[in-house]
């Protein structure tokens, strides 16, 4: 795949070795956010990537995985305030510490809340509706 390729020559140019890339089950890859810092979503500036809201974007502001991102014109995220780390930084070296790694996830987990909170009151409103048409 050409993501797998352009995850490991990023890895390869920070001399990073003790990195997995992994298709994993919903069940196990719960299990991975919890020891990961960063994550990889690297969609292309296209006008199908504004409209989109990958689940992946989600569940990392959900469990703490600060993305990184090739471009920040995903679905609302940014404009809902996720934070992010551009690929140009990860491939610079330019990483954030600990401190502001912290921040950035704490801040995004407060933006999947509320994206989430959203999800949840179109659904009602939806099912509310559809009960009960005009």
């Amino acid at each position: 795949m050409l993501q797998d390729k352009i995850y490991r020559a990023c890895c390869a140019a920070l001399s990073l070795n003790d990195v997995e890339i992994a298709y994993k089950p919903t069940g196990e890859i719960v299990a991975e956010y919890k020891n990961a810092y960063y994550g990889f979503v690297l969609r292309e500036d296209i006008v199908v990537n504004h409209v989109a809201g990958p689940t992946k974007l989600t569940e990392y502001c959900t469990y703490g995985v600060v993305p990184i991102l090739h471009t920040p014109h995903i679905g609302d995220f940014a404009a809902d305030g996720m934070v992010w780390l551009p690929l140009e930084d990860f491939v610079a070296g330019r990483l954030p510490d600990e401190a502001r790694r912290r921040q950035m996830a704490e801040k995004n987990l407060l933006v999947a809340q509320k994206m989430m909170a959203q999800y949840a009151q179109s659904k009602a409103l939806i099912q509310a509706f559809t009960k009960n048409p005009a």
